[in-house]
């Protein structure tokens, strides 16, 4: 089987170690460049973020609501995004490592991840995840994930029925593999609580990244 990975909120627990970080750093930059926010809408962002699909959408809504200049949301959002900042603590899901060395033994693993390249292969290092149990790390700046699982299927020899793809978004992550005639598997992690799709996009609802191993016995020969 091939295997393709999410990395936010799939292989790193991103909600739980960076984004706190993050959508503080982000906020302080608005305030700089001129929002005038105190502790209440300090602590409006925050839950804002803690129901959203990204925290491009947190900062727009949070502006909207604050009747705030729309145009603050590119300050906010390059922070967002941007490097990590000395210090940040940048966590694996529980248990990654292990499953991973497990998962490498029977199977091909991929990751494909959407992001500044450099900045995500630096979250796979600081988060301790051996990059060498991957046979295919692969990281795109546009949205669809589309093509990029077809070139890893292609390179690696995997036909859609035997690649599992496992995300936390339904949109980003798992429509368009399951497009392909891939097996999705939701994971309800961060972000993955509260990501919208087509019930029809996911074949496995799992809130454990251990519950793949069960999942992948399933289809082998």
């Amino acid at each position: 089987m091939l295997i393709i990975f999410d990395l936010d909120d799939t292989l790193i627990d991103t909600s739980g170690s960076i984004t706190p970080t993050m959508r503080r750093l982000a906020l302080e930059a608005m305030q700089k460049a001129g929002l005038s926010v105190g502790e209440k809408e300090k602590i409006l962002l925050d839950q804002l973020d803690a129901e959203s699909e990204s925290g491009e959408a947190s900062i727009k809504k949070f502006l909207t609501i604050l009747g705030a200049d729309p145009a603050f949301a590119a300050v906010g959002e390059k922070v967002w995004y941007g490097d990590l900042p000395e210090g940040v603590r940048v966590e694996p899901m529980p248990g990654a490592a292990a499953l991973l060395k497990a998962l490498s033994k029977k199977n091909e693993l991929a990751i494909v991840s959407i992001g500044n390249p450099d900045l995500q292969r630096l979250k796979i290092e600081k988060a301790g995840i051996n990059s060498a149990v991957f046979s295919k790390i692969v990281i795109v700046t546009r949205e669809d994930k589309k093509p990029s699982y077809q070139k890893v299927m292609q390179d690696l020899g995997a036909s859609p029925g035997k690649t599992v793809v496992c995300g936390d978004r339904i949109g980003r992550d798992l429509r368009p593999a399951k497009e392909l005639g891939c097996v999705t598997v939701h994971l309800l992690w961060g972000r993955g609580f509260h990501s919208q799709g087509e019930p029809q996009d996911v074949d496995f609802t799992i809130r454990s990244l251990q519950e793949i191993e069960g999942i992948v016995e399933q289809y082998y020969e």
